[in-house]
């Protein structure tokens, strides 16, 4: 990728003049971190078999049913991963803001990244279903490699879920995107050998975005309503007016 001078810019005022997200444990926050490293540690404990009773609980077990794509964005306003030690506090909506905010900066005109920003961590609804948070949260560990990603079983968590409720309305590459954007082990070789190099640019691509751009503030452009009547029409375009989720 080609990275345009205020992306850059942006990037380093995150991450303490580096061009790479940085996480860095702040006095004030000690309690925040002992938390979210307890809750790694039951989040890589599960196993092959834990994968498939979380695949089966939710099978026909949904969060909402038949609402809009923009009520389900506008939820993530009451959702905080309290596993994610750049965003801390501030909520999943803001967070999807930040990366439109950072791809914009960045000149980026692909709509499927834009709308990658605002669904990509719908699956942290799960809260709602008071579901543990080693199960919602985290990043993500391969469990059993099976050929390809796509065949193979992860830790089970919100990547998971979301993928598999937005299966019927999206394309293979923004499906690909969801299920691996929390994937500790995306640049492994062996791993990514037999991928579908589409899959794969579009997969990285957004990762930059995503994780890149985190911080404890609130994008200017949260506050432009043309910007936010485009998001908004644009999320309508690629869902119907009711889905299940």
């Amino acid at each position: 990728m080609n990275f345009t001078e205020k992306y850059i810019d942006m990037v380093k005022g995150l991450n303490e003049g580096e061009d790479i997200v940085k996480y860095c444990i702040k006095k004030n926050k000690k309690n925040y971190y002992d938390n979210s490293n307890e809750i790694y540690k039951l989040h890589f404990n599960q196993t092959e078999q834990s994968f498939y009773q979380l695949s089966e609980k939710y099978k026909n077990n949904y969060i909402f049913e038949n609402v809009s794509i923009l009520f389900l964005v506008n939820k993530l306003k009451d959702c905080i991963d309290i596993t994610d030690g750049k965003l801390f506090d501030t909520s999943q909506f803001v967070h999807s803001w930040q990366v439109f905010n950072g791809m914009l900066l960045n000149n980026e005109t692909n709509e499927d990244l834009f709308v990658m920003a605002f669904i990509h961590d719908l699956g942290k609804l799960l809260k709602f279903k008071n579901e543990k948070p080693e199960n919602i949260y985290c990043a993500n560990k391969i469990i059993k490699f099976d050929s390809n990603l796509s065949n193979s079983i992860l830790n089970w968590n919100h990547d998971e879920y979301c993928c598999t409720r937005l299966k019927p309305y999206l394309s293979e590459k923004m499906l690909f995107c969801i299920r691996h954007h929390s994937l500790n082990d995306m640049n492994n070789k062996n791993y990514i050998k037999n991928e579908k190099s589409e899959n794969l640019d579009f997969l990285y691509n957004f990762y930059e975005y995503d994780q890149n751009t985190k911080g404890e503030y609130i994008p200017e452009i949260m506050n432009d309503s043309s910007k936010q009547e485009y998001i908004e029409n644009l999320l309508l375009k690629y869902f119907p007016n009711k889905i299940s989720f």
